[in-house]
């Protein structure tokens, strides 16, 4: 097991500009203009390689707003000095320029499909949450590519009627759908042979305990899991349900919450009404 830790920028940088308001601006993006911005996220990430032993560090690079570089006029003349004509060219310049970081310390740059652009080094990693499209695009490059699509892999979406289930996210992903999830299955079979692996995301905003965090993720992880290590060619989930019944058991007896997949209601119309 290697655990990659994710340092997120340019955006979701809330905290970083609240403690060092110097590095960007009062909605929490960073500040490209500044050569003082990028000694900063290469210490930052000087010292998470320093904590974390794994081969891969995870920049993020995702849903940057970039909106205060369009009207920054030092942003605009660090823009015009790197022969860069738009704001996703300034991320793609940062991101480039870590990944860079990455590697003379002996590192591999992972990111989030934003990130993807012809200048990075070959041993990047993008995760694809968004379109299938953006697979090909990342395989083109000659990039490691992790499938982890919100429409199966968020786990903090509900797994069974919203009503009958703690707050989640939004959105509604039953183990069985999880189950059907055939990565890169619009892609040509021989970049479909090129995947790396996939993904499942829990993020947190409404997880409160380590219980209800191992509620969201059993069984679903189980149809990802096996997804990821035994392929997709053959699906019969009434099989796996059988399995993954057994493997609830499992799991409650040693300790662990799992969803009862055993008492699942399932698809109902509840699972479009609106939750606050």
């Amino acid at each position: 097991i290697t655990i990659v830790p994710e340092i997120e920028f340019p955006a979701h940088s809330e905290e970083v500009v609240a403690a060092y308001p110097w590095v960007g601006y009062n909605h929490a993006e960073l500040d490209m203009s500044k050569d003082s911005t990028y000694m900063f996220m290469a210490d930052v990430l000087a010292e998470v390689a320093d904590i974390f032993p794994s081969p891969y560090i995870h920049v993020g690079g995702d849903e940057a707003a970039k909106k205060s570089w369009g009207s920054c006029a030092l942003c605009q003349k660090k823009m015009k000095e790197l022969g860069i004509d738009n704001v996703d060219g300034l991320q793609a310049h940062l991101i480039s320029h870590m990944g860079k970081f990455l590697n003379e310390h002996g590192r591999q740059l992972v990111g989030w499909d934003e990130v993807i652009a012809g200048n990075l080094s070959k041993n990047t990693t993008v995760m694809v949450w968004r379109g299938t499209e953006l697979a090909h695009e990342a395989i083109k490059h000659g990039y490691d590519v992790v499938m982890s699509p919100g429409a199966y892999c968020y786990f903090d979406m509900y797994q069974d009627a919203p009503g009958t289930q703690p707050v989640a996210n939004g959105g509604f992903i039953p183990t069985e759908k999880v189950y059907s999830y055939v990565p890169g299955s619009d892609l040509p079979e021989a970049e479909r042979n090129m995947i790396t692996g996939v993904q499942a995301n829990l993020w947190t905003e409404h997880i409160p305990t380590p219980a209800c965090a191992e509620y969201m993720l059993y069984p679903r992880a189980l149809a990802l899991a096996e997804i990821g290590w035994n392929g997709t060619k053959t699906k019969n989930y009434p099989e796996f349900k059988t399995r993954a019944l057994a493997q609830v058991e499992h799991l409650k007896a040693e300790g662990v919450n799992p969803f009862n997949l055993k008492k699942e209601i399932g698809e109902r119309k509840e699972k479009m009404k609106p939750v606050q």
